[in-house]
């Protein structure tokens, strides 16, 4: 479900397919049904005139219509149906009063029944057209013992004598090419609708794939030169700093390794997700962003600081928060900024609430500051000064074990631990 839902061209090849699957369904019923229709139609045109035949200058067909079922059928009446009959495709005729009840047909025991619920027939009664029925042999219990298999056409002609309807001649086809021409039409129609179906497909994923990558470039590209921008916004505080190296990427890794460790942790595994690593990796370098606003006599200071101007050192986590806040204005969606603010005003806060600029102590100071307060010191540590020289990874090491609970997270002196071998190798090969 995961892979889904991150997988945009995944998701529109299965959207596409099924929205094109049913395209392809309905177009081809419509379509087959249509000219299925069509095609019977015109079939059915000639019975009009082959009837007409067989009754024209008959006038006791006529007069049969008007008697009762009760009445017996004239021989001359009868053979005239019969001839009908002679057709090969015809294998049974219903002949029908205009209340709708059967007068004659060959199979004996259907006359004198009526079918209410029968619509062509009433149709065709109604409205003086004909009308027609098709279905399968095997779903009609009628045709059961007729040894039928395939399509059957029913055909209701309506008798017109003197302008109004007395009745219609139902005629029952059994046509072998009728029906494979349907079927030929129907598997026509699905190749025909399957292949533009397919062809529909692959325009529609190559226009959505190239659009898709070029979008997907034109994503990386901004990417990228966000992170650049946001280094090159980090590097201006730190370039007004006499600390040299590459400080800004160690302790970003340094915090991205905390994550991942973290993670596994169950009181983060819901919290820290890839996306929250990511925010993280994008913030950490902007910690010292406030540093712009410290006078250079103050940040670039050998000995130590006196009170006063420790106070105004302090100050640059409100400078850098306060310019990030701005930034975020300007923006209507949530961004990475807002786990940058959280790590500029409060990486300097300890566990023990002894930090500034607040004095937040434990879970009040936000988890991304705390995993930043960890790798700003490990990193200050192992980092050379004017002031100072660089310490060894196990004293460090040790340091950091010492401020667990005082400086430091606890839980997160415990996930330093894990990896503290890991933090050695990124110190050594990134000076």
């Amino acid at each position: 479900m995961a892979k889904l839902k991150n997988n945009v061209m995944l998701q529109f090849s299965i959207i596409t397919s099924i929205i094109i699957a049913i395209c392809i369904i309905i177009s081809a019923l419509t379509i087959s049904h249509e000219l299925n229709t069509y095609y019977i139609k015109l079939h059915v045109e000639m019975y009009p005139s082959l009837v007409e035949i067989h009754i024209n200058h008959h006038e006791e067909v006529f007069s049969f219509f008007e008697k009762s079922v009760e009445d017996p059928i004239p021989l001359e009446v009868e053979l005239i149906f019969r001839e009908l009959l002679s057709n090969k495709s015809i294998f049974r005729i219903k002949v029908w009063n205009n209340k709708g009840t059967i007068l004659w047909s060959d199979k004996k025991d259907l006359i004198g029944k009526n079918f209410p619920e029968n619509q062509e027939l009433f149709h065709a009664l109604n409205n003086g057209v004909v009308s027609q029925k098709l279905s399968r042999a095997g779903e009609t219990e009628e045709y059961s013992n007729e040894n039928l298999s395939g399509l059957v056409l029913e055909i209701y002609i309506p008798v017109l004598y003197e302008n109004r309807t007395i009745g219609v001649i139902e005629l029952f086809e059994k046509n072998e090419k009728l029906t494979q021409q349907i079927n030929k039409n129907i598997i026509l129609i699905w190749i025909i609708m399957t292949i533009t179906g397919i062809v529909l497909y692959l325009l529609l994923f190559i226009i959505f794939f190239n659009a898709h990558k070029r979008q997907k470039r034109t994503d990386e590209e901004l990417i990228q030169t966000q992170d650049a921008t946001i280094f090159a916004l980090a590097y201006l505080s730190e370039i007004r700093d006499i600390e040299t190296g590459k400080h800004l990427e160690r302790t970003a890794l340094y915090v991205k390794l905390l994550a991942i460790e973290l993670k596994k942790h169950s009181l983060y595994k819901k919290y820290i997700d890839n996306t929250y690593i990511n925010d993280l990796l994008k913030s950490a370098p902007l910690h010292d962003i406030g540093k712009v606003g410290v006078p250079d006599k103050i940040l670039n200071k050998p000995e130590k600081l006196t009170p006063q101007e420790f106070e105004e050192m302090k100050k640059h986590c409100e400078y850098g928060a306060q310019v990030l806040k701005e930034a975020e204005k300007k923006l209507k969606f949530q961004s990475f900024l807002k786990i940058a603010i959280k790590i500029i005003y409060s990486h300097h806060e300890k566990w023990d609430g002894t930090g500034y600029p607040l004095g937040l102590k434990g879970d009040e100071i936000p988890l991304s500051a705390r995993m930043m307060a960890l790798a700003d010191v490990y990193d200050a540590l192992r980092t050379k000064r004017p002031y100072k020289e660089a310490l060894s990874h196990e004293t460090s090491y040790n340091i950091i074990l010492q401020e667990r609970g005082k400086h430091f997270d606890p839980v997160i002196v415990d996930a330093f631990t894990c990896i503290e071998a890991r933090f050695n190798d990124v110190s050594k090969y990134m000076l």
